[in-house]
């Protein structure tokens, strides 16, 4: 740092982009998974900030895990007929996001769902009609 430079300034690090999140080693694990999952589904996740991936120490995995899909599932007991949950927006979108899940679990990525019901094609689709009004 150069001369007159204030140490004490907040540094931020960019980690490549879309959102990650870094639980320390020494982090209160389900305060991090509340956070986490607050601001995920702030929004229904429509936010520029909220997380779309998280670094865990390895030992913290199973546990960090635990908690998450507990607070997921507290901020959606249910999901298809949660007017809270947001829905993708066409078939196409929703076909390409469960085809990106299935080709992670193939090269070995672990699924892991946070509520009992999975989204099937055709449900959790947003309602639109012509005038942008949603249907009654």
């Amino acid at each position: 740092m150069g001369s007159g430079t204030d140490p004490r300034l907040p540094v931020t690090l960019e980690l490549g982009g879309k959102n990650p999140v870094v639980v320390a080693p020494d982090a209160d694990l389900d305060m991090a998974a509340h956070r986490i999952a607050s601001t995920r589904m702030l929004n229904g996740g429509q936010v520029c900030l909220c997380p779309d991936y998280v670094f865990v120490p390895r030992q913290h995995l199973e546990k960090f895990t635990a908690s998450l899909q507990a607070e997921l599932a507290g901020l959606l007991p249910t999901y298809l007929d949660n007017p809270a949950a947001v829905s993708v927006a066409n078939e196409r979108n929703f076909d390409r996001v469960l085809g990106l899940i299935e080709d992670a679990a193939a090269k070995g990525a672990r699924k892991i769902t946070a509520v009992a019901e999975e989204p099937e094609s055709g449900h959790r689709r947003v309602d639109v009609v012509g005038n942008g009004q949603r249907p009654t």
